[in-house]
């Protein structure tokens, strides 16, 4: 059970890292035969992969023709960067005095491990990282209605931000230098900096989605 849970695993991180690279495109048709060759595993962990990719939003499943690499359209990538920006700004807004104490101290945690990352010239898990520290601002500002819808983005931002930075693998230096400018904001209270600043870091981390389609 155990090794059989372990290949669903890896098959769900390499069918996604080969999603979020592009190396298999959006619109691209796949059947878990194909899938089960190329990773080297039966089809039983691929199909678990599959379904649990589709629950994330990552593929639809079309029965007996295979599983679909999903497309987001301009207008929806547009929506869910608008959907962020309000989200996040709002929250920060209402964040309390001991609450941001929290918020800083785990926003620079956040930013310290991407630095390292980017030391060690390892991507891994740089993605997760970067959706954390803009959840830690919904999360901040103590709603947890908020948070729940914010949750349920989780995944969509995560095919974008990853198709980003597929194309312009420079953006990953400029998503922390603009996170630091964003904790920098919140550090001294400056939330019309902040503003300005988020706006346009949803903007130029997008963006590269964006110019795709």
């Amino acid at each position: 059970m155990t090794t059989q849970v372990s290949a669903a695993e890896r098959a769900h991180h390499e069918i996604r890292s080969a999603i979020a690279s592009g190396e298999l495109a959006s619109g691209t048709m796949v059947s878990e035969n194909d899938l089960a060759a190329r990773l080297g595993v039966s089809r039983t962990p691929v199909r678990a992969a599959i379904l649990r990719l589709q629950d994330e939003g990552w593929i639809t499943v079309f029965p007996k023709r295979g599983a679909l690499v999903r497309e987001i359209g301009a207008d929806e990538a547009q929506n869910i960067a608008d959907a962020r920006y309000t989200l996040e700004l709002s929250s920060v807004r209402r964040v309390s005095p001991e609450a941001r104490v929290e918020l800083i101290r785990a926003l620079q945690a956040i930013i310290t491990e991407q630095e390292n990352r980017l030391k060690e010239g390892s991507f891994v898990g740089f993605v997760d990282l970067d959706i954390d520290f803009h959840r830690h601002l919904v999360e901040a500002g103590g709603n947890p209605i908020l948070l729940e819808f914010y949750d349920r983005l989780r995944q969509r931002q995560a095919l974008m931000i990853s198709r980003g930075l597929a194309t312009t693998s420079e953006r990953a230096n400029d998503i922390v230098t603009e996170h630091r400018h964003l904790l920098t904001c919140i550090e001294i209270e400056a939330w019309d900096e902040f503003d300005a600043g988020l706006r346009n870091h949803l903007l130029a981390t997008h963006g590269a989605m964006l110019r795709q389609l």
